[in-house]
């Protein structure tokens, strides 16, 4: 179940309810959150390997980008200057999945899956750590 905020601004808030036996003019405001439904796990693949990094967002109301080792990768199918990486993205279902192909050690790193702010929402962020090892061992 997703997390639930309240207020008490029915003109801005998604979901308002009203009871009549709560005084006049009282309203209950409920706002769903965006969350994470499936985060990204920690991988270790074996160099040339195709890994799909997993971000799943329930609720989504930000834009979703990746990052690797903090350097933002943009928010785009296509990725400039990764022509291995990409981004498998179906917004109406909230899937927003990094897919690298053919990895090599330059992969290894800390990816990130960042949901921006947006009304009634806080950025959320979720992390895994790509390992890519080969005949000659992992490389951190």
């Amino acid at each position: 179940m997703a997390p639930v905020g309240f207020g008490w601004d029915g003109l801005t808030c998604p979901h308002v309810y009203h009871r009549p036996d709560y005084p006049a003019g009282f309203r209950l405001v409920v706002v769903v959150v965006q969350t994470f439904r499936i985060t990204p796990n920690d991988i270790e693949a074996v160099q040339g390997d195709e890994v799909v990094l997993r971000c799943e967002i329930e609720h989504l109301a930000g834009r979703v980008q990746w990052t690797k080792d903090g350097f933002a990768l943009g928010f785009g199918n296509e990725i400039v200057g990764y022509p291995r990486f990409s981004l498998n993205q179906n917004h109406s279902d909230g899937v927003y999945n990094l897919r690298i192909t053919n990895t090599s050690y330059d992969d290894a790193a800390l990816y990130q899956c960042q949901v921006g702010p947006a009304k009634h929402n806080h950025p959320i962020r979720a992390q895994a750590k790509l390992t890519v090892v080969g005949k000659y061992g992992a490389i951190p």
